[in-house]
């Protein structure tokens, strides 16, 4: 009577976890952590604690997984066999990584997380292959990323623990784009079945989709991307929402017709403004907000200026320099660059924070280059 209750509530978890409702799941899985608890079933319950950690890490609830992940690690009875301690592990992993969970050193966890898969399986498997990419993609190691990713690919299928095709085949498209290899990106999703119907999958294929418009300095299709990705978002992660905003302004920058982007009406604008109280219940993600504050001020910049939009996450030409008299707005464009400035100034301040989380220098690197281009454009303006 007991499994099979305990068999019905982890269908249910699984099943609400796979639809994107975390929160859902995350109830689900900790009634049935208590239940397996309560009449012994010790692996049971670390599997449910595992899963609930995993799924409050992604709702508005962030803290509640934390205590529960923390509670399995240190507490000798949710200890268990050497299998669940990896995925133990590679829960703590994914909260350093992700959310900015400080640690002493991530490159030790990322070695303890391969030590107990070499323990288990033999091999480090594709799962732990790919919280190494992560690692260096994070510090813009994009060649290093994606010589591991490959190894993740060719592994997929052998022991060890596996990771989700629809993170790897994501993550190696996007260092693809970093690498200026867009035809590498495009056969990189094209190894996701489209059989897989899970919501990371089609979440991995709309983000696909938007970050090769922005390559292409595709306005159209990235507006598409971005409508897809708003549709996706599931309303119990809180997380996500975010994502899809910061997506949604850079594709609307990136749209001509939308107007002068320094207007209180610009849609851009209106959406940063209509999200930005959510910002506070999620530090990890304030680095790239105030990188996305930073384009919109770059943007508007431009349009004073009078060139035409460009994106400035993953477009990749030389800019190209207005002569002075064609600029739209000549008297302003002083004060849109001061307004520039402060808002590159308060992204580097974002920026060395994450940076010394990672042990890199990758988001004062981004800034820096956003910086150069508005002062370039600066320079145009100011010459006698």
């Amino acid at each position: 009577m007991i499994e099979s209750e305990l068999d019905d509530l982890f269908d249910q978890a699984d099943a609400a976890a796979d639809a994107g409702e975390a929160w859902t799941a995350a109830l689900l899985y900790e009634r049935a952590h208590q239940l397996a608890a309560e009449y012994g079933y010790q692996e049971d319950a670390l599997y449910a604690l595992q899963r609930g950690a995993t799924c409050w890490r992604l709702t508005s609830e962030f803290d509640r997984g934390l205590t529960l992940l923390l509670e399995a690690m240190h507490q000798p009875r949710f200890h268990g066999d050497e299998e669940h301690r990896y995925w133990l592990q590679n829960l703590f992993v994914t909260q350093a990584l992700d959310y900015g969970v400080h640690v002493t050193s991530i490159d030790d966890q990322i070695e303890l997380l391969s030590s107990l898969a070499v323990a288990v399986w033999g091999a480090e498997g594709s799962n732990t292959l790919y919280r190494r990419s992560q690692l260096l993609s994070d510090r813009g190691h994009w060649q290093a990323a994606l010589d591991v990713l490959e190894q993740a690919w060719v592994h997929r299928a052998d022991a060890g623990p596996t990771g989700r095709l629809s993170a790897i085949t994501y993550q190696a498209s996007a260092v693809c784009l970093h690498l200026a290899r867009r035809k590498d990106a495009e056969r990189w999703m094209t190894q996701l079945d489209a059989s897989e119907d899970q919501f990371d999958d089609h979440w991995s294929r709309a983000k696909h989709r938007a970050d090769l418009a922005f390559f292409d300095n595709d306005a159209r299709s990235a507006r598409s991307a971005c409508r897809q990705i708003d549709a996706l978002v599931p309303s119990q992660q809180a997380d996500l929402p975010m994502y899809a905003t910061l997506y949604a302004v850079h594709a609307l920058l990136l749209d001509p017709a939308e107007g002068d982007p320094a207007s209180a009406a610009h849609l851009a604008r209106v959406r940063m403004n209509n999200d930005a109280s959510a910002l506070a219940s999620m530090p990890w993600e304030l680095y790239n907000w105030h990188h996305s504050v930073a384009c919109l001020e770059l943007a508007s910049v431009r349009y004073g200026a009078g060139m035409l939009p460009v994106d400035d996450v993953f477009y990749q030409r030389t800019q190209v320099l207005p002569p002075p008299e064609e600029a739209r707005l000549p008297a302003d464009i002083a004060r849109r660059l001061a307004t520039f400035e402060r808002a590159c100034a308060t992204a580097l301040k974002h920026a060395r924070t994450e940076d010394s989380h990672y042990g890199s220098s990758r988001h004062e690197e981004e800034v820096a280059r956003i910086h150069q281009r508005g002062t370039a454009i600066g320079a145009v303006f100011r010459r006698p």
